[in-house]
This record gives C-alpha cells, sequence and structure tokens, in this order.
C-alpha cells in the first residue's frame, strides 16, 4: 500500500482527491470542498456544501421518501436546529415540495449531515463514496512530505530540461523556501506553493504572494521582480504537471 492508497486520495492528473471515511466523524475538515457523492451508481457532483446538500436531499427523497412530519421533526444529534423547514429561512436552500433545508453549516458539519441524512433515509454508507478536495494546511504530514519532495524532484528536472546548470537551480530552490516561508502569511489553506496542486490555484496565489507580501517583507524592486522569476519559473512547470 503506498502513501496514497493508506490516506485514501485518488490522483487526477497529479491533483489529489479525498475519500472521506463517512463511517467515522471527522474533526479535521476545515476549509474542505466537496467533488461529488456516489449512490447507489448515482453521481451527485457540486464544489459547494451549500450546492450539494440541497442535491443530496432531493435524490434522497425521491428514490427514498419521508413523511413531511417526519422532516419537520428531524434532528441531527449534534445541534438542536431544524434541518427541514416548511417556509424560507436565512441559510437555508430549496428542495422539493415548498421544503427548505438548513445549509448553513461549516465543513465539518455539512459532512456530518450528510452522514446523518444516510442514516436517516437508511441508507447503507457501505456503498455511499464521498469525495473531497482537503486544502494542503489540512493534508496529513507525511502526505504533505511525500508531495513536497515529489513536486520538487520533479521541478527540478523541469529547470534541467530548460538547461540551467545546478548553481542556478539552486538559486531557485533556495529563493523558492524563502517565499514558501511567508505564503502562511498570504493564505492559510494554500501555505505552501509546492502543495498547490492546480495549476490555475499556482497562477492566483502567485499574484496574490507578489501583490501581499510587501506587506511582510522589506524587498526591494530588484528582490521582488526575482521573486516573480522563480514564481513564473514554477507556474510554468505547474502548467505541465498539473495538466
Amino acid at each position: 500500500m503506498n502513501i496514497y492508497e493508506k490516506n485514501r486520495i485518488i490522483l487526477k492528473n497529479n491533483e489529489r482527491f479525498y475519500s472521506e471515511n463517512i463511517l467515522e466523524r471527522d474533526f479535521f475538515l476545515e476549509g474542505a470542498t466537496p467533488v461529488y457523492i456516489m449512490i447507489n451508481d448515482k453521481y451527485i457532483s457540486d464544489r459547494s456544501w451549500i450546492g450539494i446538500i440541497p442535491k443530496l436531499a432531493i435524490y434522497l427523497q425521491d428514490n427514498f421518501p419521508k413523511e413531511k412530519h417526519e422532516l419537520i421533526e428531524y434532528r441531527t444529534p449534534w445541534s438542536k436546529t431544524q434541518i427541514f423547514s416548511h417556509e424560507k429561512r436565512t441559510n437555508y436552500s430549496p428542495i422539493f415540495e415548498s421544503m427548505f433545508i438548513n445549509t448553513n453549516h461549516t465543513a465539518v458539519h455539512s459532512v456530518w449531515l450528510i452522514q446523518d441524512l444516510l442514516d436517516f433515509y437508511n441508507i447503507d454508507k457501505n456503498g455511499v463514496t464521498l469525495l473531497i478536495k482537503r486544502p494542503p494546511s489540512i493534508e496529513p504530514e507525511e502526505v504533505k512530505q511525500f508531495v513536497r519532495q515529489e513536486v520538487i524532484f520533479h521541478f527540478v528536472e523541469f529547470l534541467r530540461e530548460k538547461k540551467m546548470n545546478q548553481d542556478s537551480i539552486d538559486k531557485v530552490l533556495k529563493g523558492m523556501n524563502v517565499i514558501n516561508k511567508y505564503m502562511p502569511k498570504i493564505s492559510k489553506a494554500y501555505c505552501d506553493f509546492y502543495l498547490i496542486d492546480n495549476s490555475l490555484n499556482v497562477s492566483n496565489y502567485k499574484s496574490r504572494f507578489l501583490k501581499e507580501c510587501v506587506k511582510y517583507v522589506g524587498w526591494n524592486e530588484k528582490q521582488l521582480l526575482t521573486a516573480k522569476k522563480y514564481l513564473d519559473l514554477f507556474t510554468k512547470f505547474c502548467g505541465v504537471y498539473y495538466k
């Protein structure tokens, strides 16, 4: 079993997605977002909790209907707040038959609600897949260490293919280490360029870093241009590595 299998990671173009264990409560999901839920070969996808929970509720009610009074009376073990409502309320999303579902939840409680809805509708969770995206900040440390080493290895290969000598490569890596030192000040969730596994996100965080880093470092114009040069190289690499 490799490190990806051990941590229930599915790779797509080197991007990491996690198959969440919905048989257990997960307390470490800050910043996580959904990708899809698979139930009985039914594919329910959305990249936000506020989007995927209503879709799940609609599917469950269409296929395993409950009486309206059961829905209204339903509560979760972790909250006294009403889950289903007859009337539109703040942070409730429309679902079916003029009813609404509470979507005012953190990532943790969104996953818990998905687990509880499956139980409420008597779904065998062993046959359900919940795929999520974890930001680097909440990935297992062993995964982060492994990925960082893999990315640096392939980044170096990329630089060598550009005919850069070892001295120049060492300067780029040293510069990236300095940049990554300040990344947690720019983003708590995406705190290391080597762990951002999507080329569009890398490009966005590059722009954000170059715009905001002046708040935290006293770099002159030449140093900023050098940082931009290193980040441009890394962004080009990611355009290949994550395509």
